[in-house]
């Protein structure tokens, strides 16, 4: 088994810049700094199911990002702050239960249609007055519905920023979802938004790895593997050697002939 190190800071590009000027005020070397969606992009290469133009549509805890991938390339993106973080939010807020009890809820059950005669408390929150109340997933539902609701509408306005900067109808591109808020259960029932759109939940193919919220750093290591040194990496270099066997040697000069 291969264990590998290594310190990955996953930033929104704002804060880039700034990162990168007090690391340097620091007296310290920024190693290496790649794109999340470029990086995902050359993982969804070698994924032979995969389209090669999509919407990559990556949301986390607090941002979501909505990138225009073409031909295996991102084109142009944009993003907007909402994530699985405020699903939490929501949850623990309306059924007042802590913050671990809401993210425990959204992981272990989700989003559920079905329709079951056997319905037991999924856990206990506190209400207005202060008592014990059951969670059920028909509310747990209800509050997930909430949720999207306002998520779609924010999504909505992101693909129609992307699509007004591109030529052509991107209308029926299909939407390729990844990160930890998209692995909610029930998350495929996003489709019912965009009848015209494709909805593919994204995860690698790979044994341990089988997860969406894998894809940036699995295509990091991907995007990595590539990478030619720079000057930047300060490395020393190897004098080539010679190994001509049939080169004749130099006869020496008479002042190199010692007796």
């Amino acid at each position: 088994m291969i264990h590998i190190t290594a310190m990955v800071y996953t930033l929104p590009s704002r804060i880039v810049k700034p990162l990168k000027e007090a690391i340097s005020l620091a007296g310290l070397r920024l190693k290496k700094v790649a794109v999340a969606p470029y990086c995902i992009a050359e993982l969804n290469k070698l994924e032979p199911t995969l389209p090669d133009t999509y919407l990559l549509v990556d949301s986390g805890s607090k941002i979501t990002s909505v990138t225009l991938i073409g031909r295996g390339t991102p084109m142009i993106g944009t993003h907007f702050n909402c994530g699985g973080d405020d699903l939490s939010e929501s949850l623990s807020s309306s059924f007042g239960l802590k913050k671990e009890v809401a993210d425990d809820l959204k992981i272990r059950f989700g989003y559920s249609s079905r329709n079951s005669s056997y319905n037991p408390p999924l856990a206990y929150g506190i209400n207005e007055s202060g008592k014990k109340e059951p969670v059920y997933q028909k509310s747990l539902n209800a509050c997930i519905e909430g949720y999207f609701e306002r998520y779609i509408g924010l999504l909505n306005n992101a693909i129609t920023t992307v699509s007004s900067k591109i030529k052509g109808d991107p209308s029926g591109m299909p939407l390729l979802l990844i990160g930890g808020a998209n692995c909610l259960v029930g998350t495929a029932e996003l489709s019912k938004a965009f009848p015209t759109r494709p909805i593919i939940i994204s995860k690698p193919s790979l044994v341990g790895g089988n997860n969406a919220r894998y894809n940036g750093l699995i295509g990091l290591l991907i995007t990595a593997r590539k990478y030619s040194a720079s000057l930047e990496d300060n490395r020393s270099t190897v004098s080539s050697i010679d190994r001509v066997k049939d080169k004749k040697k130099k006869k020496p000069s008479s002042d190199e002939v010692h007796l």
